[in-house]
């Protein structure tokens, strides 16, 4: 009888050991869970460009702006005319437009530098100010992943652009 009960003490024993081991292996692993979330929400970052650091950044749109523009004036061979709407690559400047067709820019108006520096602004892209306290997931989808222990620690954000989380 006395085996029998040694035995029974053994598997209870057994049994509040893998209890205890299953509670403190979940109760770590949900603190690192915990851990890992928010800093996945509550991340700083270092913003590299170039292979500098620096404080903050521009991101611009990669297309001008024409939709309020007709024709883009150029000059060929001493003559003013314009590139119609339709001819217009929305991924070049007016300079670059017009060297594309074989022409030069003059502005927009040659009489009046002023106007013609505000109907420039007006088609350039636009661009945003970003600093580290603006980095955040949404701005991070357009990136990929180049260094990961458990999440993602280091972005690749385009040619020369690096983000990279603070600890």
């Amino acid at each position: 009888m006395n085996s029998l009960n040694l035995q029974h003490i053994e598997r209870e024993t057994t049994s509040k050991k893998l209890i205890i081991f299953f509670i403190i292996s979940g109760t770590i692993l949900l603190v690192f869970t915990s851990y890992i979330i928010i800093q996945q929400t509550e991340k700083n970052y270092s913003i590299i460009l170039d292979d500098e650091e620096v404080s903050e950044f521009f991101k611009c749109d990669d297309k001008w702006n024409y939709q309020n523009k007709t024709f883009i004036p150029c000059v060929w061979n001493g003559t003013i005319d314009g590139i119609p709407a339709d001819f217009i690559n929305w991924s070049l400047s007016p300079q670059e437009n017009c060297i594309y067709w074989n022409g030069t820019f003059p502005g927009f108006n040659i009489k009046n530098d002023t106007i013609s520096k505000d109907m420039y602004d007006e088609i350039m892209p636009q661009c945003i100010k970003f600093e580290s306290k603006d980095i955040n997931k949404e701005f991070l989808k357009d990136c990929y992943c180049i260094k990961k222990f458990f999440v993602c620690e280091k972005y690749k954000c385009g040619e020369n652009l690096e983000i990279r989380a603070k600890w």
